[in-house]
């Protein structure tokens, strides 16, 4: 008698848990696309500009044939940062030299399940970047972990 209402109780949690997960990629994912990435710099933000828009976007779940609003928040980035240090690069890039990067941080409402989102880099603050160039400017060479503070990498990377 027990048996059976565990089982259901087991089938309704089995059945809601999902709703509490939030999809992510796995740290060897990241740790592949910062091992691939073109470029490695140590790098200060110097100059920056953010533009924020809000749309909405109708999605049709498979499971329910009605139209789902879903609000999507994307805030564009364009940074002017001076290179601090080369760990590695392929498009030759020295130290001293100051470069363009853009990418985009997109907020879904509700939340979607998928990679990380990078992190929004500040004025006078140093990071680890991992990019890959493109047409004037660089791009998000690992996706969400794309910039790590310099003081955090290092305190794990004492050896470079």
């Amino acid at each position: 008698m027990k048996f059976p209402v565990l089982l259901k109780m087991t089938g309704v949690l089995a059945l809601l848990f999902p709703i509490f997960l939030k999809a992510e990629l796995p740290p060897y994912a990241y740790q592949k696309f910062q091992d691939e990435s073109p470029e490695k710099l140590e790098i200060s933000i110097i100059a920056l500009t953010t533009k924020q828009t809000e749309r909405e976007h109708r999605t049709i779940r498979r499971l329910d044939p009605q139209a789902e609003v879903q609000k999507i928040a994307t805030t564009k980035i364009e940074a002017q940062a001076k290179v601090q240090k080369v760990f590695r690069t392929a498009s030759h890039l020295t130290a001293g030299q100051i470069i363009n990067i853009h990418y985009q941080i997109k907020a879904y409402h509700p939340v979607i399940c998928g990679p990380s989102q990078p992190m929004h880099v500040k004025t006078s603050e140093t990071y680890i970047a991992y990019l890959k160039a493109g047409d004037g400017f660089y791009s998000l060479g690992a996706m969400g972990r794309s910039f790590i503070p310099a003081e955090v990498y290092y305190k794990y990377h004492m050896e470079e």
